[in-house]
């Protein structure tokens, strides 16, 4: 609740919630699933599920720092979050709790705690204060509690430091230094009903800012990356171009092989330019016949040219990215704008989600995390062309010799999948994959389908597609070109409709 709340507002939640739970039974204690939060769940909250002839209801409390509260759900309420963990204190409360009827629902006066009572003398108290919330399963009489006495503490939510030196006995806190007579928010605090509402709003505009921020976070990181890589690039070409003339010395070496002009003490080898008409020296390595040097003069020649030809594509494809990134910034803005004014509408993240390969309600996975590189600048994340199967994997994509060169032998890992036409010359595909884990079919033919547009045959009709593991994809020496072994083959036709579905999921 923002504020938080006050000693007399739990108590009110604690008067309206009792009689709602008083003789229930405790059937577990879950994780719930917050499906509009980024991870799904939200740690340090737990639901009561409370059983009784023909009634269902949950029991929510939330230890979270800044963040603690209440809150009542009849019926089945939330599903329990399948990505959380469980934790020490989790297992606690399912271990004593379960199969147990609660005895009621208590506030401590004039202080920001609550005690839950249950047969046999257990009691859960939920510490609400903001700045050091917690949750403690105490064992004791309720009168001595209530009349100040220590009761034995058998769990405890925080692990910290400060806790586990803390003492292993509650002690009630008596109320002294409270302030009398706080005000109680209006309409907030007219019934359990809006009360429930109010929280239920705070939540939605909670996982709004989250998701909102990580999408900020997450835009802006890339868009990091994007103008370090393209700098980066930039002066990769320009270092390139700024080089010697190694194809033309080449020519002018060559062209007077016959007469084989010496090399002078200095290590060159003066020659006639038949551009210009003047002579000049070349600067040649001594260890080197004429011959090699005009081989060696071939062969920078070619690394020159592949440098600069690499690095405009590079350019050009991080100015592309850099360009779509600026635009979904500003829309971002747009939207936070709106929220700023009260018209916050959590569905108008998602598309931006998607575009970046974030998933709402579950924890970003290890494929798509070695997709988008390690740090807070995405170091060694791919660049290139990357979609979303149907199953939710990321699907790379390289589109000229160099991308394949790149994506095939510096980023891709020994247990992706890689997948290459057969026969021709074609796109390079990966899959990223966790160790022993494997890929659908349906995300086989996804990939299937991305390689045959890419490579230029989406009218080829049926096709044959090879794929294997990356650590069986070798580079063949001295070429561009790659052998591969331990194959299997899929014979596609390209689905049209699925095609364009997956060229809409382009991750930014």
């Amino acid at each position: 609740m923002k504020p938080p709340l006050n000693w007399r507002e739990i108590a009110r939640i604690a008067e309206w919630i009792d009689p709602e739970i008083r003789g229930m039974f405790v059937d577990r204690v879950v994780v719930p699933e917050r499906p509009e939060f980024p991870d799904g769940y939200l740690k340090h909250e737990w639901s009561i599920r409370l059983t009784a002839r023909g009634k269902e209801a949950n029991l929510l409390f939330s230890v979270r720092p800044n963040r603690p509260g209440i809150g009542w759900i009849a019926g089945k309420g939330p599903r329990a979050a399948t990505g959380a963990t469980r934790s020490g204190f989790d297992l606690t409360l399912n271990k004593l709790l379960s199969g147990r009827r609660i005895a009621g629902l208590e506030a401590v006066p004039k202080e920001r705690t609550l005690l839950l009572w249950f047969d046999g003398g257990l009691a859960l108290v939920l510490s609400l204060i903001p700045a050091l919330p917690e949750a403690l399963l105490i064992e004791g009489d309720a009168e001595a509690v209530r009349a100040g006495k220590s009761a034995k503490i058998v769990g405890r939510s925080r692990t910290s430091a400060v806790a586990k030196s803390a003492s292993g006995k509650y002690v009630a806190p008596d109320g002294a230094g409270s302030p009398p007579n706080l005000p109680l928010r209006p309409k907030v605090f007219d019934s359990l009903e809006e009360y429930s509402r109010t929280v239920a709003e705070e939540f939605d505009l909670e996982a709004f800012e989250l998701r909102l921020a990580r999408v900020r976070t997450r835009i802006n990181q890339d868009l990091k990356q994007a103008k370090t890589r393209q700098a980066q690039n930039e002066k990769t070409g320009a270092t390139a171009r700024g080089e010697p003339d190694y194809r033309h010395r080449g020519d002018l070496l060559k062209a007077v092989m016959g007469s084989n002009p010496p090399l002078s003490k200095k290590g060159t080898r003066t020659v006639t330019d038949w551009e210009t008409g003047e002579e000049i020296e070349i600067e040649c390595d001594p260890k080197l016949s004429l011959k090699e040097q005009v081989e060696k003069f071939y062969s920078l020649a070619k690394r020159k040219e592949r440098r600069i030809s690499e690095a405009d594509l590079r350019v050009a494809s991080f100015t592309e990215k850099r360009e779509k990134l600026e635009a979904m910034r500003a829309e971002l803005d747009r939207i936070a704008l709106s929220a700023l004014r009260g018209k916050m509408k959590i569905g108008e993240l998602a598309p931006f989600e998607a575009k970046l390969g974030l998933v709402a309600g579950a924890p970003e996975s290890a494929e798509a995390k070695a997709v988008h590189g390690k740090g807070p600048a995405g170091k060694g994340g791919w660049t290139g062309k990357t979609f979303v199967s149907k199953e939710g994997l990321p699907i790379l994509v390289g589109r000229s010799k160099d991308e394949n060169l790149e994506l095939t032998f510096k980023f891709a890992r020994g247990n992706d999948l890689w997948m290459h036409v057969r026969g021709k010359p074609s796109a390079h595909v990966v899959i990223p994959l966790r160790e022993k884990k494997q890929a659908s079919l349906e995300t086989l033919l996804d990939a299937a389908y991305l390689c045959l547009h890419y490579s230029g045959g989406a009218n080829w009709g049926k096709t044959e597609i090879d794929y294997t593991a990356k650590k069986h994809v070798k580079r063949i020496r001295d070429s561009s070109e790659a052998s591969y072994v331990n194959n299997k083959t899929l014979i596609v036709e390209v689905d049209r409709k699925r095609l364009t579905e997956l060229l809409g999921q382009e991750i930014v």
